[in-house]
């Protein structure tokens, strides 16, 4: 956190996630074209794994605190790495094969967040809480 005016942050971060590679059950490529929709093998449960789950995300915010209010505005990119990660499997009727479907990849955007402070006193305290 970083702040050259009194009252004023600049703050980065860094999010990682990794996380083991997923079991899943594998699908019967004949049943599932002879039935038109993806069909599981029922004997061989959590048979398969999945590569595993990896993402990066990075961020900046700057921030402005005042008496009654702050001010945020927050540039944050998830996925900087681009990894497509496996998100489901599927049997394809038209190609007659096993296909999967990959989370989104890069997405960068910005947030702006505007709290109202609200103080109160409570016998010898001072109580704030952000709305």
């Amino acid at each position: 956190m970083v702040g050259r005016k009194e009252g004023t942050n600049l703050r980065d971060q860094w999010k990682d996630y990794f996380a083991g590679g997923a079991r899943y059950t594998p699908i019967h490529l004949p049943k599932s074209i002879e039935e038109n929709y993806t069909v599981l093998f029922s004997n061989r449960p959590f048979e398969s794994q999945q590569e595993p789950y990896y993402r990066i995300d990075l961020g900046l915010s700057y921030e402005i605190n005042m008496p009654k209010v702050s001010h945020t505005i927050m540039f944050d990119v998830q996925k900087v790495t681009n990894r497509q990660n496996l998100h489901d499997k599927y049997s394809d009727s038209e190609t007659q094969m096993i296909d999967s479907d990959t989370q989104t990849c890069l997405f960068p955007f910005i947030n702006y967040r505007i709290d109202f402070k609200k103080y109160f006193i409570c016998g010898s305290w001072l109580v704030c809480w952000t709305v």
